[in-house]
């Protein structure tokens, strides 16, 4: 396997890693709010990291390009150019090897930049399915216990014994 197909295939793991952490469990609300942040962190750093490295690839085709350009004004006969016109100097630029090497490099950075933008936007999601998750846990959508209803003078006392009865839950399931 050659390196671009090395980094695709290590961008494509990196993306699924964090698909699969975008799931939410409805039994396990505190520990899935308090890892909401480190998950946003993560993926925004990543894709801040992938936006910059698109703009770099984007500034190194924008120079080869106009080096290239440079060089057909400097030596048209060198590219087999008899008249110079604008048009002759960006068609054979545009058909540079160099050129397109640097523009595949420039859009595979761009779609690399884009997955992660959505992915983002996935999680930044998730941050609001978790408030709503939270929201109807704590007006006992969840809620198959014989506790007061949420505007009670009693709300702490009863989320407390909801929280401590699916703990318990939660800990036979581990055991069993």
């Amino acid at each position: 396997m050659d390196n671009d197909t090395n980094a695709t295939k290590n961008i494509n793991e990196l993306l699924l890693s964090f698909k699969n952490r975008l799931p939410i469990n409805k039994f396990n609300l505190e520990d899935e709010c308090q890892n909401q942040c480190v998950l946003y962190n993560e993926v925004s750093q990543l894709a801040s990291d992938f936006k910059s490295e698109a703009r770099k690839a984007k500034e190194k085709h924008d120079y080869i390009f106009n080096k290239v350009q440079f060089d057909i004004r400097k030596n048209p006969t060198n590219y087999g150019i008899d008249k110079i016109t604008e048009s002759v100097i960006t068609t054979v630029a545009t058909i540079n090897e160099e050129v397109i090497n640097a523009k595949q490099e420039w859009l595979m950075a761009e779609e690399v930049a884009s997955a992660f933008i959505t992915l983002v936007n996935s999680v930044e999601q998730r941050k609001s399915m978790l408030r709503d998750l939270v929201q109807l846990f704590v007006f006992g959508y969840y809620n198959n216990y014989n506790t007061k209803p949420v505007g009670t003078d009693n709300l702490g006392e009863a989320l407390e014994k909801v929280i401590r009865e699916r703990n318990r839950e939660l800990n036979k399931e581990e055991k069993a």
